[in-house]
């Protein structure tokens, strides 16, 4: 792989992306977090002319500890805006795109809910079915010390409701799950292929959240719901993984259905896929231990050959050296199913 710079020199601490067409010139654009500046910037793709340098905007410098951004048309207009969650600031927000013509000032922020404990995930699904675009969110949670099985361990997953008219409309927070500990990095998906979404999650990362390491896992959360409306939740255990970081979905081994792959982070430090195998049943299989700290995950076909790679991130990877930041991609050999 060649790396292509798109932008150099801006101080901080870059951490989760997202891609989409936020000026709406056909083109795919980044937008990222600075967590440790507070603020979430965009960076404008120049097209075909790779000559031509991808040019900064910003979206926010009022979101204090950034952590994770969401793109989708919120609001109905036709543009793309954004959602950010803030890990110290506990907060979940959504910035409305001020128009082409306005992309260089700063948008418009809005707060969703500001009692998130460490706000980690955000992602974009439509829950209730009502044709627009909702949020998924976490909250990490921490145990109060030497109360290892606090019921006030402040961790959730939940969804926001878009009210139609966000900007002067009041999101609905709807909880999927408020018993396990430590829930961080998810998404929606169908996962059992009957019209409606699901969500799968990692729940672990660190023994602050939740000192009992017997408890990591990944699970997925069904929506046992029928038509539309406010979905109503069962919970399934996909399988253990200690200090579980992240899930991501997708048909790995080509046979129809979806499985999840899953990172551990440090302590944890590998990368797995759970096979679905029907019946509510998983298998593990291990792409990869000894990954220092590994977090994102992404899948995706980098070779073209039409079956689902992994690519992760590792704070420290296989180097072993804290800091050394690693990203890896394995090669999808399965043979596909008839």
């Amino acid at each position: 792989f060649q790396k292509q710079v798109i932008f150099a020199g801006e101080p901080g601490w870059f951490e989760r992306h997202v891609i989409g067409d936020i000026d709406g010139d056909g083109t795919p654009d980044v937008a990222i977090v600075n967590n440790q500046k507070g603020n979430v910037v965009w960076f404008a793709n120049p097209g075909k002319n790779g000559k031509l340098p991808w040019r900064r905007f910003l979206i926010t410098n009022n979101c204090p500890k950034a952590y994770d951004v969401a793109l989708a048309d919120l609001d109905g207009d036709g543009d793309l805006d954004a959602a950010t969650s803030g890990y110290r600031s506990h907060i979940v927000s959504w910035y409305e795109n001020p128009g082409r013509k306005s992309l260089g000032r700063e948008w418009t922020r809005r707060v969703i809910d500001s009692k998130m404990h460490e706000a980690r995930t955000l992602c974009v699904g439509d829950f209730d079915r009502d044709g627009d675009p909702d949020l998924l969110s976490t909250a990490v949670g921490t145990m109060p010390e030497g109360k290892p099985d606090s019921l006030d361990h402040q961790s959730r997953v939940v969804w926001y409701q878009n009210p139609g008219k966000p900007a002067t409309g009041k999101w609905s927070r709807h909880v999927i799950e408020d018993r396990l500990p430590a829930a961080i990095h998810g998404r929606p998906v169908d996962l059992d292929a009957d019209g409606d979404l699901d969500v799968v999650m990692a729940h672990g990362m660190r023994v602050e959240c939740d000192p009992k390491i017997s408890r990591h896992q990944v699970a997925w959360y069904e929506n046992t719901s029928t038509g539309k409306g406010i979905p109503q939740w069962k919970r399934h255990l996909v399988g253990r993984l200690p200090f579980a970081f992240e899930a991501n979905t997708g048909d790995i081994d080509s046979d129809g259905d979806i499985d999840i792959v899953a990172t551990a982070w440090s302590k944890g430090d590998r990368v797995v896929w759970f096979e679905n195998a029907g019946g509510g049943k998983w298998k593990q299989h291990v792409v990869r231990t000894d990954f220092r700290a590994a977090n994102q995950v992404i899948l995706a076909d980098l070779d073209g050959d039409k079956r689902l790679d992994i690519v992760a991130g590792a704070d420290d990877g296989s180097r072993r050296v804290q800091g050394s930041l690693e990203v890896r991609w394995w090669r999808n050999g399965l043979a596909k199913k008839q």
